[in-house]
């Protein structure tokens, strides 16, 4: 088994809603909210379900054969979960 960890992947309607909320809450745009979580990975850019797809199926193919009991981090190199770990996210 191999599992997919992923960040959020901005062109889906969950993480849009999901920034929409963020960006009422926060005053701000869902594209600023989506900027500072973007700014929170190491590759400064965040994945869309192409990539994840893509990903999905090199690893359904007989290239990943020998991948076993394996997560594969393809979150741009996100260093947490979760709206409140971020610094743009936090108060004052």
């Amino acid at each position: 088994m191999v599992s997919i960890r992923s960040t959020a992947v901005v062109d889906t309607g969950t993480i849009r809603q999901s920034a929409e909320i963020r960006a009422e809450r926060m005053v701000v745009s869902p594209a600023q909210v989506l900027a500072g979580i973007e700014q929170a990975t190491l590759l400064k850019r965040l994945p869309v379900a192409a990539d994840t797809a893509r990903l999905a199926a090199f690893l359904a193919s007989d290239g990943a054969r020998t991948l076993t009991g394996a997560i594969v981090n393809a979150s741009s190199g996100s260093w947490s979960s979760g709206w409140r770990c971020w610094p743009w996210a936090w108060p004052g």
